[in-house]
C-alpha cells in the first residue's frame, strides 16, 4: 500500500511490540511438580496501552498515505491534523474492511486520551483487532 519501506518497517515493528505486550498481559500457565499453575495476568486496564498504540500506528499510516497522495487532506496546511479528520478524508479513497468499527474504536481511544476514561479489556482487544485487519488488508501486515 505505502511505498516508503522505512515507514512500513516501522509500522511492522510497532505491531510486533503490540503483539509482544499482548502476550505479556495474558495469564501465564505452566506445570510445576505435576500441578498446573496459572499466574494472574496484567490488570485489564493494561490493554488500554494496546489500544493507544494501535491507533498511533493507524495515525502514522494515514499521515504517510497523505504524503504519498493516496487521498487528499481536507486540512492540507494543518501539520497537526487529527486522526478523525484523516479517517474521514480517507474513507472513500482507501479500501477499508470495516471503517465503522475502527471509527467507533477511535471514539473509545479519544475518551481515554482526553477524558481519562479507561476502556475494558474486551473493547480494547476488539478495536486493536479491527485495526490489525485493516493493516492486513492494506498489505502492511501478513
Amino acid at each position: 500500500m505505502i511505498s516508503d519501506c522505512q515507514i512500513k518497517n516501522e509500522l511492522i515493528e510497532l505491531w510486533e511490540s503490540i503483539d509482544k505486550l499482548e502476550k505479556r498481559f495474558k495469564p501465564l500457565k505452566y506445570i510445576a511438580a505435576g500441578t498446573i499453575i496459572e499466574e494472574r495476568g496484567s490488570p485489564d486496564e493494561s490493554y488500554n496501552l494496546l489500544l493507544v498504540l494501535a491507533y498511533s500506528a493507524l495515525d502514522e499510516l494515514l499521515s504517510q498515505c497523505i504524503l504519498e497522495g493516496m487521498f487528499t487532506s481536507s486540512q492540507p496546511n494543518n501539520r497537526f491534523q487529527n486522526l478523525g479528520t484523516k479517517m474521514d478524508d480517507s474513507k472513500n479513497d482507501l479500501n477499508w474492511i470495516d471503517y465503522q468499527s475502527v471509527y467507533d474504536g477511535k471514539e473509545i481511544r479519544n475518551n481515554l486520551a482526553h477524558q481519562s476514561e479507561l476502556a475494558n479489556k474486551e473493547e480494547c482487544l476488539k478495536y486493536v483487532e479491527a485495526i490489525r485487519r485493516e493493516f492486513i488488508g492494506w498489505g502492511i501486515l501478513n
